[in-house]
Protein backbone atom coordinates (compact mmCIF):
# COMPACT_ATOMS: atom_id res chain seq x y z
CA UNK A 1 0.00 0.00 0.00
CA UNK A 2 1.36 3.55 -0.77
CA UNK A 3 1.04 5.61 2.03
CA UNK A 4 0.36 9.48 1.98
CA UNK A 5 1.73 12.19 3.92
CA UNK A 6 0.05 15.92 3.38
CA UNK A 7 2.78 18.67 4.10
CA UNK A 8 3.31 22.03 5.02
CA UNK A 9 0.41 22.12 7.54
CA UNK A 10 0.63 25.35 9.27
CA UNK A 11 -2.43 25.39 12.16
CA UNK A 12 -5.03 23.07 13.74
CA UNK A 13 -7.42 23.41 10.77
CA UNK A 14 -5.35 22.36 7.79
CA UNK A 15 -4.00 19.40 10.33
CA UNK A 16 -7.26 18.07 10.86
CA UNK A 17 -8.19 18.05 7.55
CA UNK A 18 -4.98 15.57 6.52
CA UNK A 19 -6.39 13.31 9.86
CA UNK A 20 -10.01 13.50 8.08
CA UNK A 21 -8.92 12.54 4.87
CA UNK A 22 -6.89 9.35 6.48
CA UNK A 23 -3.16 10.70 5.71
CA UNK A 24 -0.38 8.44 6.94
CA UNK A 25 1.94 10.78 8.02
CA UNK A 26 1.75 14.83 8.39
CA UNK A 27 4.50 16.99 8.00
CA UNK A 28 5.16 20.76 9.43
CA UNK A 29 8.15 22.91 8.26
CA UNK A 30 9.98 23.90 11.15
CA UNK A 31 12.48 27.07 11.03
CA UNK A 32 13.22 27.03 7.06
CA UNK A 33 13.01 30.50 6.39
CA UNK A 34 12.24 30.00 2.45
CA UNK A 35 9.03 28.44 3.09
CA UNK A 36 6.11 30.09 2.99
CA UNK A 37 4.86 26.85 5.10
CA UNK A 38 7.62 27.60 8.12
CA UNK A 39 6.75 27.24 11.61
CA UNK A 40 8.32 27.99 14.49
CA UNK A 41 9.45 25.59 16.66
CA UNK A 42 6.77 26.44 18.96
CA UNK A 43 4.11 26.11 16.44
CA UNK A 44 5.43 22.75 15.01
CA UNK A 45 5.57 21.18 18.57
CA UNK A 46 2.12 22.80 19.20
CA UNK A 47 0.54 20.86 15.98
CA UNK A 48 2.83 17.94 16.72
CA UNK A 49 1.36 17.03 19.90
CA UNK A 50 -1.87 17.41 18.33
CA UNK A 51 -1.35 14.39 16.35
CA UNK A 52 -3.15 11.33 17.18
CA UNK A 53 -1.75 7.79 17.86
CA UNK A 54 -1.11 5.80 14.35
CA UNK A 55 -0.61 8.89 12.32
CA UNK A 56 2.75 9.41 12.09
CA UNK A 57 4.35 13.46 12.63
CA UNK A 58 7.12 14.24 10.47
CA UNK A 59 9.10 17.59 11.42
CA UNK A 60 10.89 19.10 8.08
CA UNK A 61 14.04 20.26 9.33
CA UNK A 62 17.17 22.12 7.52
CA UNK A 63 20.05 21.85 10.26
CA UNK A 64 23.37 23.31 10.09
CA UNK A 65 24.49 20.25 11.84
CA UNK A 66 24.11 17.48 14.27
CA UNK A 67 23.76 19.39 16.74
CA UNK A 68 21.31 21.58 15.89
CA UNK A 69 19.06 18.44 14.18
CA UNK A 70 19.16 17.02 17.41
CA UNK A 71 18.33 20.05 19.49
CA UNK A 72 15.41 20.31 17.41
CA UNK A 73 14.59 16.70 17.68
CA UNK A 74 14.44 17.30 21.80
CA UNK A 75 11.99 20.21 20.92
CA UNK A 76 9.99 18.85 18.45
CA UNK A 77 9.07 15.63 19.74
CA UNK A 78 7.87 14.45 16.48
CA UNK A 79 8.04 10.45 15.15
CA UNK A 80 10.60 11.33 12.45
CA UNK A 81 12.55 14.01 11.47
CA UNK A 82 13.09 14.83 7.24
CA UNK A 83 16.55 16.27 7.09
CA UNK A 84 17.09 18.50 3.85
CA UNK A 85 20.45 20.32 3.24
CA UNK A 86 23.69 18.78 2.75
CA UNK A 87 24.34 16.41 6.53
CA UNK A 88 27.05 13.73 5.06
CA UNK A 89 25.97 9.92 5.24
CA UNK A 90 28.13 9.61 8.30
CA UNK A 91 26.61 13.00 9.99
CA UNK A 92 23.18 10.99 9.38
CA UNK A 93 24.49 7.92 11.18
CA UNK A 94 25.40 9.99 14.08
CA UNK A 95 22.20 11.73 14.14
CA UNK A 96 20.43 8.59 14.79
CA UNK A 97 22.17 7.20 16.92
CA UNK A 98 21.46 10.44 19.44
CA UNK A 99 17.57 10.89 18.64
CA UNK A 100 14.65 8.35 18.44
CA UNK A 101 13.37 9.56 15.34
CA UNK A 102 12.98 7.80 12.15
CA UNK A 103 15.49 9.48 9.83
CA UNK A 104 14.44 10.26 6.66
CA UNK A 105 16.71 12.51 4.09
CA UNK A 106 15.89 14.43 0.93
CA UNK A 107 17.48 14.88 -2.14
CA UNK A 108 17.12 15.67 -5.86
CA UNK A 109 16.39 12.93 -8.62
CA UNK A 110 19.04 11.45 -10.14
CA UNK A 111 21.63 12.20 -7.06
CA UNK A 112 24.69 10.66 -6.68
CA UNK A 113 24.23 10.75 -2.83
CA UNK A 114 21.31 8.77 -2.81
CA UNK A 115 22.55 5.34 -2.23
CA UNK A 116 24.86 5.99 0.44
CA UNK A 117 22.33 7.88 2.17
CA UNK A 118 19.91 4.96 1.59
CA UNK A 119 22.41 3.05 3.84
CA UNK A 120 21.98 5.19 6.71
CA UNK A 121 18.67 6.82 6.62
CA UNK A 122 15.26 5.16 7.54
CA UNK A 123 13.79 5.99 3.82
CA UNK A 124 14.98 8.62 1.02
CA UNK A 125 12.63 11.34 0.10
CA UNK A 126 13.31 12.46 -3.81
CA UNK A 127 11.87 15.63 -4.73
CA UNK A 128 12.70 17.84 -7.50
CA UNK A 129 15.05 20.76 -6.14
CA UNK A 130 14.66 24.65 -6.63
CA UNK A 131 17.50 26.73 -7.15
CA UNK A 132 17.53 28.12 -3.13
CA UNK A 133 17.89 24.63 -1.98
CA UNK A 134 16.24 21.28 -2.13
CA UNK A 135 12.38 20.50 -2.51
CA UNK A 136 9.21 22.61 -2.00
CA UNK A 137 9.29 23.43 -6.15
CA UNK A 138 5.87 22.49 -5.84
CA UNK A 139 7.24 20.90 -9.94
CA UNK A 140 7.48 17.36 -11.21
CA UNK A 141 10.28 15.57 -12.29
CA UNK A 142 11.37 12.94 -14.05
CA UNK A 143 9.81 10.01 -13.02
CA UNK A 144 11.76 7.52 -14.74
CA UNK A 145 14.97 8.82 -13.41
CA UNK A 146 13.49 8.28 -9.96
CA UNK A 147 11.95 4.83 -10.62
CA UNK A 148 15.54 3.62 -11.92
CA UNK A 149 16.84 5.07 -8.74
CA UNK A 150 14.42 3.04 -6.61
CA UNK A 151 16.09 -0.14 -7.41
CA UNK A 152 19.29 1.04 -5.84
CA UNK A 153 18.51 2.12 -2.83
CA UNK A 154 18.43 0.45 0.32
CA UNK A 155 15.83 2.02 2.29
CA UNK A 156 11.93 2.81 1.17
CA UNK A 157 11.75 5.55 -1.23
CA UNK A 158 9.24 8.66 -0.95
CA UNK A 159 8.08 10.73 -4.10
CA UNK A 160 7.68 14.17 -3.43
CA UNK A 161 7.56 16.96 -6.15
CA UNK A 162 4.54 18.68 -7.91
CA UNK A 163 2.34 15.39 -7.16
CA UNK A 164 -1.58 16.46 -7.39
CA UNK A 165 -4.95 14.76 -7.46
CA UNK A 166 -4.36 14.99 -11.35
CA UNK A 167 -1.38 13.08 -12.03
CA UNK A 168 -0.92 11.00 -8.68
CA UNK A 169 -2.20 7.53 -10.57
CA UNK A 170 0.44 8.17 -13.14
CA UNK A 171 3.00 8.71 -10.69
CA UNK A 172 2.32 5.81 -8.11
CA UNK A 173 2.43 4.03 -11.27
CA UNK A 174 5.61 5.20 -13.19
CA UNK A 175 7.91 4.83 -10.19
CA UNK A 176 5.73 2.43 -7.22
CA UNK A 177 7.12 4.69 -4.16
CA UNK A 178 6.96 3.37 -0.72
CA UNK A 179 4.77 6.79 0.28
CA UNK A 180 3.93 10.05 -1.96
CA UNK A 181 4.60 13.79 -0.59
CA UNK A 182 2.12 16.49 -1.20
CA UNK A 183 1.70 20.35 -0.19
CA UNK A 184 1.07 22.78 -2.73
CA UNK A 185 -0.84 20.61 -5.03
CA UNK A 186 -3.71 19.85 -2.21
CA UNK A 187 -3.76 23.58 -2.04
CA UNK A 188 -6.41 27.09 -3.19
CA UNK A 189 -5.05 30.38 -2.64
CA UNK A 190 -2.16 29.39 -0.68
CA UNK A 191 -4.11 27.40 1.63
CA UNK A 192 -4.59 23.53 2.34
CA UNK A 193 -7.80 22.62 0.42
CA UNK A 194 -10.03 19.76 1.95
CA UNK A 195 -11.52 18.58 -1.00
CA UNK A 196 -8.52 18.59 -2.88
CA UNK A 197 -6.84 16.50 -0.03
CA UNK A 198 -9.46 13.96 0.42
CA UNK A 199 -9.07 13.15 -3.66
CA UNK A 200 -5.52 13.12 -2.96
CA UNK A 201 -6.05 10.66 -0.64
CA UNK A 202 -9.07 8.50 -2.24
CA UNK A 203 -7.06 8.56 -6.09
CA UNK A 204 -3.91 7.10 -3.84
CA UNK A 205 -6.07 4.69 -2.25
CA UNK A 206 -7.59 3.54 -5.67
CA UNK A 207 -4.09 2.32 -6.44
CA UNK A 208 -4.01 -0.54 -3.76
Amino acid sequence: MTRVKICGLTDEYELRCALRAGADAVGFIVEIERSRHRLSVDEARGLIRMVPPFTASVAVVEPSGVDEAVRLAGHLESDALQIHGELSPDEIRELRRRVPQRIIVAVPPGSERAVEVSRVADAVLVDTPVSSGLGGSGRTHDWSVTARMKSSLHAPLILAGGLRPENIVNAIDAVKPYAVDVSSGVETDGRKDPAKIDEFVRRVRSCQ
